[in-house]
């Protein structure tokens, strides 16, 4: 009697193509997986071997003191679950090099603000584990204490784990790596290397409300309005950042109109230009007189100053923006996670002190590192070189 062959592993796969399709995505998803782990534990392994270096170089030196820093982690932070990130990745960098690390996790929001009126002024650093806003409110925090010229001396650290770490990415090198990020911002603090960077001043009218203090930006209009209304798409997954910037363009009333003006006080400069053509000094007088209407203000400072003259970039969008352009914005901004190509502003101011005026007839709000305050005139004005941050080696 002839045997009879046992099907050939082809004819099984193509028998069983569901199974085997499905088996095939667990296999390729978990090797990606394994894969992407392995890396992270080889970057880990490179950071904590680099402050091994680091610890041993301090212990042939036994007269140094144990340099002390205080972190300061929000666990409310828009990550899935910053405590892990952090003990995970940045921590052992830290112990592994000899540092006395001290970790206190905020409560509620405004917490950094008020833990920072009582820090030690002979700390080694403070590190803020958080993302822009808990960075602002650290900032506002050191620099609204009766010793701050003082307090401002010790250097800040920036451990990115928040949503938006536009700080951060100025200051680390562009990776897609979150542990890699993290590791060189906890290495940084190791080696000490520091730089000094600007921060802006931004003080209300109201004798009776502090000052806010700022390292990033402020950014008030249309592009903060539909910021904040992404989280209402939830629904379309990666896409509701499309859809926050495609619905106020199919809305009557587009764009939304804000009244700006800007004035100078006596002894500061200030230029105004307009891309590709010259400023009018009737236009000049208008911006820095009556004011103009306008979609957007976004106020910038730099990281850092290469003199004590720099000044803050104000940048003031026109009354018309293109619709399609807008959406293309938000596409690539929330959708793509790159880099956002600014749209066409209608003028751009230089000053290093100046105040912003706007009506105070209806409510809106101002982000301030990305932390909100109800928008109100304010008198804006550069600290050059204020504050000390962690800087990796370039």
């Amino acid at each position: 009697m002839p045997a009879v062959s046992s099907p050939g592993i082809l004819h099984k796969l193509r028998l069983h193509w569901k199974k085997s399709t499905a088996g095939t995505i667990v296999f390729l998803g978990g090797g990606y997986y394994a894969a992407d782990r392995y890396r992270a534990h080889c970057i880990r392994r490179i950071y904590c071997r680099r402050a091994k270096v680091y610890s041993d170089e301090c212990l042939s030196n036994p007269t140094e003191d144990c340099r002390r820093v205080m972190v300061f982690l929000n666990p409310a932070v828009d990550n899935s679950n910053p405590r892990k990130l952090f003990q995970k990745n940045v921590a052992p960098i830290l112990h592994i090099a000899g540092l006395d690390v001290t970790v206190v996790e905020s409560e509620y929001e405004g917490h950094l603000r008020t833990l920072m009126g009582y820090m030690d002024k002979n700390l080694s650093g403070i590190l803020i584990a958080g993302g822009d806003g808990s960075v602002q409110e650290a900032v506002t925090g050191l620099l609204r204490r009766g010793d701050e010229a003082t307090i401002s001396n010790v250097p800040l650290g920036i451990i990115p784990l928040g949503k938006t770490n536009s700080l951060a990415s100025k200051l680390y090198k562009p990776t897609s790596s979150q542990v890699q990020r993290l590791c060189e911002a906890a290495l940084a603090v190791v080696l000490g290397k520091t730089q000094s960077v600007d921060v802006m001043s931004l003080k209300s009218q109201n004798a009776s409300q502090p000052a806010v203090f700022a390292l990033g930006n402020l950014r008030w209009g249309i592009f903060r309005d539909t910021d904040r209304t992404i989280d209402k798409y939830w629904w379309s997954g990666r896409l509701r950042g499309l859809f926050a910037y495609l619905w106020p363009t199919l809305q009557g009333g587009w764009p939304r109109l804000r009244h700006v003006a800007v004035s100078v006080p006596d002894g500061s400069t200030a230029e105004l230009s307009a891309p590709g053509e010259d400023v009018s000094e009737t236009e000049r007088a208008a911006w820095l007189g009556q004011g103009r209407d306008t979609t957007a203000v976004e106020i910038q400072t730099p990281l850092k100053s290469e003199n004590e003259s720099q000044s803050v970039t104000v940048k003031i969008w026109p009354e018309s923006l293109n619709k399609s352009a807008f959406i293309g914005y938000g596409w690539r901004k929330h959708v793509l996670r790159r880099p956002a190509l600014d749209l066409p502003v209608a003028y751009q101011l230089s000053c290093n002190e100046f105040q912003l005026n706007i009506p105070d007839d209806e409510v809106s709000w101002f982000a301030i590192d990305g932390e909100m305050y109800e928008a109100q005139s304010v008198n804006v004005k550069m600290l050059p070189k204020k504050l000390k941050v962690f800087s990796p080696e370039r």
